[in-house]
Order: C-alpha cells, then sequence, then structure tokens
C-alpha cells in the first residue's frame, strides 16, 4: 500500500471514504426470530425489482442468499415499509453495496453465535481465519482514537486532490487508520503484527445520532492484499452486531402489543412471499460472495478461505479513470450567471415586440386628448362655464406640464414600455393589482358637469400632476384594490361530509370485499374502535369480525374523518350498544377482539375456540400461532343475570371486566380473578363448565385481560359440576 500523498497524481486518487462507492443501500434489517442473537437474520431491499426482498439464511452453518419476491396483499405495499413492520432497522455509517452486506453478515454470525454475555468472544466458536475478537472500553477508545480522526480532518483540508483512504501515520510499525461516513463517526486503526497476522480496531465516535457507540478490536489472519478490503468491512460488520445486541437486550422492555404485531407482520410476510424460482438459495464459500463476478476476479482456491474479502473493484475506481460522455463547449461555458441574462434578454425582447400595438394605441389616444385640451385652454375666457375633459395620468413617469401634446406622447410611450417589461416580471398577484390600478387611473369628466365641479376637477388635476400627488393616488388606488382581493381571497366554509355521497372511502373495509356502504342500510356497521369520526364501514357483522386481526393490525383508528360530517347521515341502528373499552395498560388482538363483541352485542362476554384453529391438537410453532391469534370463531356467549338491583351479577361482571381489558394483569388481578370466579359459576349454571372450555379461558384469558394466567383453584373441574349438579351447591366466588 502507498503512502497517501497530497500531491497524487490523478490516475492514482482513489475515494478516501466509503459513501463514495455505487449508492445501493444505506439501511440493513435484521429480523429477531427469538431473544437469541442466534436466530437473526439479514434483509434487504433488491435493487433489481422494488417487490423483491433479500433474506440471508443460515443452513447447516451456511448462508445461503434467498430472493423473496411479495405477493397478495404486499403487492402494493413498499419493500421497506414492509420490512419495518417487523424488522429492526439498522441504518449504516456508510453506503455499501449487496455484497458488502452479505460479506459483512457472514463475518457477524460468528459474533452471534459466540456472544455469550462477556466482552471477549472464545475463539474456537468464531469462523477460520478469526484470531479472537475482543470489545474494548469505548470511553477509554475514544480518548486514544480522537486525536487520529482531528489530525485526519486536518490533513484532509490541504488535499487538492482527491485523498486516499488508507493514510499511513507511522511507518516504522507500519500502522495505517481509516476514517469513514458522513462524519468521520468510524475510524479503523490497522497493525501489523507479523506475517499475515493483523489487528483491526474499530471505534465509533458520538455524533448525536440515535444508533449504538461500539469498540472492538479484531485479530485477522490474512493477506496484505486484503488488509484494504476488510478495513472497508470491519465497520458494518461491528454495526450490525451492537445494534443487533442491544435490540435484544431491550427486548424485554417493549410492550407485548408491539411484539405481536411484530410477530403477525412477520407471519403475513412469509405466507405472502415466494422464492424466486430462477434463483438457487445455494450454499457457497464465503470468497465466492466476496468476489467480484463481473469482471472475472476469482481469488482463492476452491475450498473456500475465511481470510478472502474481495471487495468489487469497480467500487473503487479513481474519478479520473472513469469514461464520462463528452460535453459541447457552448453548454460548458454558460455559467449561471450567463443563464441568468441570457433569460433576462430574451424576455425583455419578446415584451418590446409583443407591445407595439398597444404602445401606438395609446398614443393616438394620448395625441387626440392633448389636442381637445390646448383647443380649449386657447379659447377659453376667465369665469366661462364650458365644459372640460381633463386626463388625470397616474404615472410617476408623467411631465408635469399638460400643454406639450409632443412631450405627452414620448413620455406616454417610454411609460407603456416600461409598464411593459414591469408586467412581464411581476408576479401574478401583482399583474392584477397593477391592471386594476391603470385602469382606475385614468377619470373622464362628463360634458353637462357644472362651472363648480369643473374647477374643482381642474384644482384636483393641476394638484394631482405632481409625482408625489401621483404616487399617493397610486397607493390609495393599490390598497383599495387589495382589500377588495383580500375580501374576495376568503374560502367559504368546507360542506360537512356525508355518509351517502357514495365516496369511495366508504367501501367494505375487507380487502376482499369492498362493496359500497351506505347509512341506509341496516346491515352495514361501524368499527367500535374508530368510532363514527371515521371513514370505516363494514357491509356487514361478519365482515368486520372476520377482519378483526387485520384491522387492527394495519389502520384502526387511523381514517378520521378531519372536517366537519353530517350527523344525520349516521344511522341511529350504527351507533354502538355499550361504549368501546380502551386499552390502557396492553391492546392486544384478542382484548380487542373481546371489546368489539362488546360493543356490537348484547352479550356480557364471548368465548372464541382458537385452539381449535390447529387440526388434531398439535403444538403450533410460534409463527403459526401469531399469524392465527384472534382469528377464532365465537363458540359461545355467556349473559349474566340482571335482577336491577346494585348487587346483580350483570353489574358485578361489568365492573371487573371493564378493569380487566383497561388495565389487567397486575394492577387489576383481584378483578381478574373476580371476574373468573363469575364466568365459572355462569357456565356451572349453565352445564358448559367442561375441561374444553377452561383450555379455552386460559387462552383467550392471558391475551384479553394483559397475561392473566388462570389459578389452579380453577383446575377442578369434575368437582365442582358434581357439587352443583348432586347437592345444587355452587361454586365459591
Amino acid at each position: 500500500m502507498s503512502q497517501g500523498s497530497a500531491t497524487e497524481s490523478p490516475a492514482e486518487a482513489r475515494p478516501y471514504r466509503a459513501d463514495m462507492i455505487l449508492p445501493t443501500h444505506r439501511e440493513a434489517y435484521i429480523s429477531h426470530q427469538s431473544n437469541s442473537l442466534k436466530d437473526c437474520l439479514l434483509m434487504f431491499p433488491s435493487h433489481d425489482d422494488s417487490k423483491e426482498i433479500i433474506v440471508l439464511v443460515v443452513r447447516d452453518d451456511s448462508i445461503a442468499q434467498e430472493t423473496r419476491v411479495l405477493t397478495g396483499h404486499l403487492q402494493e405495499s413498499d419493500t421497506q415499509d414492509v420490512l419495518g413492520g417487523f424488522c429492526q432497522r439498522v441504518a449504516l455509517d456508510y453506503t455499501a453495496t449487496g455484497s458488502y452486506l452479505l460479506t459483512a453478515y457472514l463475518l457477524a454470525r460468528p459474533l452471534f453465535r459466540a456472544y455469550d454475555g462477556g466482552k471477549v468472544f472464545p475463539q474456537e466458536l468464531l469462523s477460520q481465519g478469526m484470531l479472537g475478537v475482543q470489545e474494548r472500553d469505548w470511553h477509554q477508545g475514544n480518548t486514544e482514537l480522537r486525536p487520529l480522526r482531528d489530525d485526519f480532518r486536518r490533513r484532509r483540508q490541504t488535499w487538492t486532490l482527491t485523498p486516499q483512504p488508507i493514510a499511513h501515520f507511522d511507518p516504522n510499525i507500519q500502522q495505517q487508520y481509516l476514517c469513514m461516513g458522513d462524519r468521520d463517526e468510524v475510524i479503523v486503526v490497522m497493525d501489523k503484527l507479523k506475517e499475515f497476522q493483523w489487528k483491526y480496531r474499530v471505534h465509533s465516535f458520538d455524533v448525536g445520532l440515535p444508533t449504538k457507540n461500539f469498540s472492538f478490536q479484531m485479530f485477522i489472519q490474512q493477506d496484505e492484499e486484503e488488509v484494504e478490503d476488510l478495513a472497508r468491512m470491519a465497520p458494518l460488520v461491528c454495526r450490525i452486531f451492537a445494534e443487533a445486541r442491544e435490540h435484544v437486550k431491550t427486548r424485554s422492555d417493549r410492550p407485548e402489543e408491539v411484539l405481536l404485531r411484530e410477530e403477525i407482520r412477520r407471519a403475513d410476510f412469509y405466507r405472502n412471499s415466494i422464492v424466486r424460482d430462477d434463483i438457487i438459495a445455494s450454499t457457497q464459500p464465503i470468497t465466492d460472495f466476496a468476489t467480484n463476478d463481473e469482471q472475472g476476479n476469482e481469488k482463492g482456491d476452491e475450498q473456500g478461505s475465511a481470510t478472502r474479502f474481495t471487495a468489487d473493484a469497480e467500487n473503487f475506481d479513481a474519478p479520473s479513470q472513469r469514461e464520462f460522455s463528452p460535453t459541447d463547449d457552448s453548454i460548458s461555458s454558460t455559467t449561471p450567471s450567463n443563464l441568468n441574462e441570457t433569460k433576462t434578454d430574451t424576455t425583455t425582447s419578446d415584451s418590446h415586440t409583443q407591445q407595439p400595438s398597444m404602445s401606438k394605441r395609446k398614443n393616438r389616444s394620448k395625441k387626440t386628448r392633448n389636442k381637445k385640451n390646448k383647443g380649449t385652454q386657447s379659447g377659453q375666457e376667465a369665469g366661462n362655464g364650458e365644459s372640460q375633459t381633463q386626463t388625470v395620468s397616474s404615472s410617476t413617469d408623467g411631465p408635469s406640464d399638460l400643454t406639450n401634446p409632443q412631450e405627452t406622447t414620448a413620455s406616454s410611450s417610454t411609460t407603456a414600455d416600461h409598464a411593459a417589461q414591469t408586467l412581464e416580471f411581476e408576479p401574478a398577484h401583482e399583474r392584477n393589482v397593477s391592471s386594476s390600478t391603470d385602469d382606475l387611473s385614468e377619470v373622464t369628466v362628463p360634458e353637462d358637469t357644472s362651472p363648480a365641479s369643473s374647477s374643482t376637477i381642474i384644482q384636483d388635476s393641476q394638484a394631482l400632476a405632481g409625482p408625489l400627488a401621483a404616487d399617493s393616488t397610486t397607493s390609495d388606488l393599490v390598497s383599495e384594490a387589495s382589500q377588495d382581493s383580500d375580501k374576495t381571497i376568503k374560502p367559504p366554509p368546507p360542506k360537512p361530509f356525508k355518509f351517502d355521497s357514495n365516496d369511495p372511502r366508504l367501501r367494505c373495509n375487507k380487502p376482499d370485499c369492498r362493496k359500497m356502504t351506505n347509512c341506509w342500510d341496516t346491515e352495514v356497521v361501524i368499527c367500535p374502535a374508530c368510532r363514527t369520526n371515521s371513514y370505516v364501514r363494514y357491509c356487514s357483522k361478519g365482515h368486520l369480525y372476520e377482519d378483526i386481526q387485520r384491522h387492527w393490525l394495519e389502520d384502526c383508528r387511523k381514517h378520521v374523518i378531519e372536517g366537519p360530517i353530517d350527523r344525520k347521515t349516521i344511522r341511529r341502528g350504527q351507533h354502538i350498544k355499550r361504549p368501546y373499552i380502551p386499552g390502557c395498560g396492553h391492546n392486544l388482538v384478542e382484548r380487542h377482539r373481546q371489546a368489539v363483541y362488546r360493543a356490537l352485542e348484547d352479550a356480557d362476554f364471548f368465548l372464541f375456540d382458537d385452539a381449535g384453529l390447529f387440526e388434531g391438537g398439535s403444538k403450533p410453532s410460534q409463527e403459526e400461532w401469531s399469524i392465527k391469534r384472534g382469528t377464532g370463531k365465537c363458540v359461545l356467549s355467556i349473559v349474566f343475570p340482571d335482577d336491577g338491583s346494585m348487587a346483580s351479577r350483570r353489574l358485578q361482571f361489568d365492573h371487573h371486566v371493564e378493569l380487566c381489558l383497561m388495565f389487567g394483569t397486575p394492577l387489576c388481578y383481584a378483578s381478574c380473578v373476580a371476574a373468573m370466579s363469575l364466568l365459572r359459576e355462569s357456565l356451572v349454571l349453565g352445564a358448559n363448565w367442561t375441561e374444553k372450555v377452561l383450555d379455552c379461558l386460559c387462552l383467550q384469558l392471558a391475551g384479553e385481560w394483559g397475561g392473566f394466567r388462570v389459578p389452579e383453584a380453577f383446575y377442578n373441574v369434575n368437582d365442582v359440576n358434581v357439587l352443583w349438579h348432586a347437592h345444587r351447591i355452587p361454586p365459591p366466588l
């Protein structure tokens, strides 16, 4: 590697930061399958197709590239929005190509596998070629490496050409460093320990971004020609590992609702995407991923080695070596200032050519009126009552003497040309004001005016002949015109929205229905959570119940009507029977489902067969369970008796179940136990208390009541039934 120099030739100059390579990816997405780093997968959108996503999967301790094409309802969604719905979004420090991300994930996988909570990674769990990885103290590294970054910034200001990325600062020990990122937030220091052994120290500085800071040192066995490539790759490896580790540490602090949404969206992604047939997701050695296939540069042997990290050669070509299409000299010589002058000259010439007829017409009218004025003034005697016609000009460039027709003609033509030029460059709103002022500038006195009025007009015309008077008149007219325009600009009040207007937003919200709804249709229902101030409508209760999970996940409470609403177009039957209970502590799909049923139906509690969604009673995987949550059918509805007293079972259950659905466990654990006792009593009296019903309750109440677990005291199903049927003893509350 050659030493960095400020006088380096253009042919040898190379980009000094990695974000100058081909712009492809500035973000990566990590899918967390569980609470372990070992199950993390890296994903990123494909730039070949806007509906394809690259997934790096692990198969038999190898990495396979899998291209998945979005299908179904995900075809209309953006790939970044789809990945952001269930993946961790990692902002990279610099732009990286797809091959860089693939190789970085290959190097990060051993760190995921070897991490045990400490700062030293066991060597036996690392990949071949990695002699060791150790996490350093960030504050100490920040103190030691900040002078290097400051020195790099000072020397970079003196470089006239594109500087070289690797800069020697101590040739005696063969130590080099590299600064990367928009703000030089990452520095990589390389030390050659001995032949084929290098130490990389990767450190990130705090630049005020919401990213995790890191400081690592890696010991790698590799050839000297691959040092520069791995130096560019090391920050990506550390960034992916640091962000993924921080996400796993804080995963337990995230609300269960957020985790459930991610699980449902992840399962929905795999269900509505297929692997592209023309790409075989086969495992390859590391060297095959890192080698540039376009130039046929195949380094390494057939077995592959973890010490080969070859980047795309074209990504680091010097700007002077790249071919640019020749440009015209005339175009290149045109500066922004010349361009503005050209535009101004062209516009001015066009305005002159478009205005001659207007100027001539104004000149003729001025000559005629001035001749009449001259003849009238020569034959006028003091005290005569003949009417005169005076023309008052509002232009400030007009002559002060109104008796010279030649000067008036010349000045009027000049004023007309100047007005034409000004009108050409005035904004639209100023043109309207000036045109209205021109219309009001000429005032003609009728012939049958009285002597008093004519003398007053003559005095006014003489007073207005001066430029100051003209300016005051013009300003008054402009102010009046602006006041008139302000009065007319006020928009009319918006019309109230009507629900019988056949608006496209009023179609049935179920994706596979989209039937137009009408407020006068007795079958049309409104989502209780969205309320009446929303565009969300369903053509029937069945479609609302079938779409509960998707609606809760995607667009519940989002389609709100901002303007006024015509309340007369909301049918009385569309109002909910009971208020919708919001989730203040938890808001899982099971809780939302129970609150929706309670708001639309007359019963007090609804039992759903979520366990029956899986055939044969097999235990589903986490992905299968997430995609089915909240979609079970209602198998039983419970109505508590109401005798009208304050101690009725219905009032008691309503009080407790509202607290359970709103806050849940552990804030309202006593109310959860009381509501469970009332449910068991009602089921026993109705001969519905069975083992299957208990299983449904245990599965259902965990999501409805914030993780509530049914106490073991409720597991004696047979004993309670015997006491009731044999001795008519109800279960204790």
